[in-house]
């Protein structure tokens, strides 16, 4: 996922024909062209949030 928003959502990354399993995980990366702070949230556990400081 490449973008400049301020705001990181991945929203739900199970490929196509799989299901979720809870207890499992999945791996992304994000490549931030501009400095800031990017806020992202976990969409299923909205309590699990932070940010990313970018220089």
């Amino acid at each position: 996922m490449i973008g400049s928003e301020k705001y990181v959502n991945s929203r739900w990354l199970i490929p196509k024909g799989q299901q979720f399993l809870p207890g499992s995980s999945t791996t992304f990366t994000v490549t931030f062209l501009k400095a800031g702070t990017y806020n992202y949230f976990c969409e299923v556990h909205p309590w699990m949030h932070g940010s990313v400081l970018v220089k």
